[in-house]
Formats: structure tokens, C-alpha cells, sequence
């Protein structure tokens, strides 16, 4: 620990930082015992910034799921141990999904999704004071190759002929709107755009879920009526050169 902690604050130093954000994404569950070290760690280096440089932040990236599933990132502890919280708030649906789907959905749990953000958020706060709370949103979708042009249409194997399943950036999806000008949809349960196409280059079926302004404003709405310490966003450029993700940003904060 003492390492790690030293090369961390060794950093800082060289850049002029004094904060910082942990983001380890171990991906497969956890016995509670390794997260509970964890949060011994996040302790123990935020103690350290704190000597070190009297005001600095100490955040860590949390998994949107880990209250119902034993991830690494224990919040009941993690809330008392740092002093921000960042719920990585998507991949509800992924490239490996069964099924093409919203990646941040408000709602829909136990419909077209195991979980959702307001369900999630609201268990959050049952071990998490509000103004601890980062929600962290996408700039990025994932498209998806189908069986049929529909809503949560079927996810097909990929290929070299019919194309694959993948993630994009926002900038990368505004662009296949302006391509191939297809009809944006409204997932009413998941408050998500979505669109369906046929790919000008294989001819296979595609599914494109993502967030834009009209999907994240009402999740920075959420952000301001619950008094949620801020919005965090994976990633900041994922947008290009399209201006009206930061305007919503200054419009709303």
C-alpha cells in the first residue's frame, strides 16, 4: 500500500494535482472479503492525500450494479472511505448481449433490463448521502447486428461478411445518422433514443441504442432534483465537434 500510495502522490506532484479518481474495473464478482481490502486501501490513501496536501479529493469509480451483485467496489464502505462517489451509470446492455438495449435506461428493471438507474440510484442512497453521488453518464452507444429490424431486436453472432457488434462514440453515431438517415426512436421506458438500419456496406440488420441531449437532460434533471453531487461522463471528446452536448451542460449546471 505504501507503494502504491507513494507513486500516486508522486504523480500529483510532478503534474501540480492534488485530486484524484480511482477506477479499478475488475469485472468479475467478488468474495466481500477482497472488497472490504479495497476499501481498506481507499482509505488509507485518502488519509495520505489528506497529510499531503490538506484539500485534496479522493474519488472512486463504482460499478452501477455493486449493491445487488458482489463486485469489488463495496459501497457501504467505499461511502464512508472516500469522498466521492462515480457510479459508472451504463453497459446495462453491452456488444455481448442477448438482445440489443439501452445503455443507461432510466427505467425498464424487470422488463428489458436486470436494473435500472433510478432503481439503482435509489439504492445507492440507502448507504450514500446524495451529495456524495457522481452520476456518471455515456457518450458512447453500442451497435449492435440483429435478426430483425424491431425494438430490443435479437443479437446475432458477428462476422467478417455481416459486420459486429460494437461500441461507438457519440461523434461516430451522429455520423451514421447524417449517412443513412434513419427514423430516431424513444424507448418511453428507458427515456433512450434508439434507431434501426440496414448497413449500407454488408446489408445486415443494425441496432443502435445511445444517449443524446434529450435522454441526458433528464438525467441531469434527476442529477439537480436530488441534489446528487454532479454529473461525470465517459468520455469527455467522445462528442466531436457536435456542440449540443455542452450546451446542455451549461444549460443545466
Amino acid at each position: 500500500w505504501d507503494n502504491l500510495a507513494n507513486n500516486i502522490i508522486d504523480e500529483l506532484v510532478a503534474y501540480d494535482l492534488t485530486d484524484v479518481n480511482l477506477n479499478f474495473e475488475y469485472v468479475e464478482y467478488t468474495p466481500i472479503e477482497k472488497a472490504r481490502q479495497y476499501t481498506q486501501f481507499v482509505k488509507y490513501l485518502n488519509e495520505r492525500l489528506d497529510e499531503k496536501f490538506g484539500d485534496s479529493t479522493l474519488v472512486v469509480s463504482t460499478f452501477a450494479d455493486s449493491i445487488v451483485k458482489d463486485r469489488v467496489t463495496d459501497i457501504e464502505g467505499l461511502s464512508k472511505a472516500a469522498d466521492l462517489l462515480f457510479i459508472m451509470a451504463y453497459d446495462f446492455h453491452r456488444p455481448t448481449s442477448d438482445t440489443a438495449g439501452p445503455v443507461a435506461p432510466i427505467g425498464g428493471k424487470g422488463v428489458h433490463a436486470e436494473y435500472d438507474i433510478e432503481t439503482m440510484i435509489r439504492d445507492y442512497r440507502s448507504f450514500t448521502p446524495p451529495n456524495k453521488i457522481i452520476l456518471g453518464v455515456p457518450y458512447y452507444g453500442y451497435n449492435w447486428v440483429v435478426e430483425r429490424n424491431e425494438e430490443y431486436a435479437k443479437r446475432i453472432s458477428g462476422s467478417e461478411t455481416r459486420g459486429y457488434s460494437q461500441s461507438q462514440t457519440y461523434e461516430y453515431i451522429m455520423e451514421t445518422i447524417i449517412k443513412v438517415k434513419p427514423e430516431i426512436k424513444w424507448d418511453e421506458l428507458a427515456k433512450s433514443p434508439y434507431f434501426t438500419y440496414i448497413s449500407p456496406e454488408t446489408r445486415s440488420f443494425r441496432s443502435v441504442y445511445f444517449d443524446n441531449a434529450q435522454s441526458l437532460k433528464i438525467k441531469y434533471d434527476m442529477i439537480n432534483d436530488l441534489d446528487l453531487a454532479g454529473v461525470g461522463i465517459w468520455a469527455l471528446g467522445y462528442d466531436g465537434g457536435y456542440e449540443e452536448l455542452w450546451n446542455l451542460l451549461d444549460q443545466e449546471f
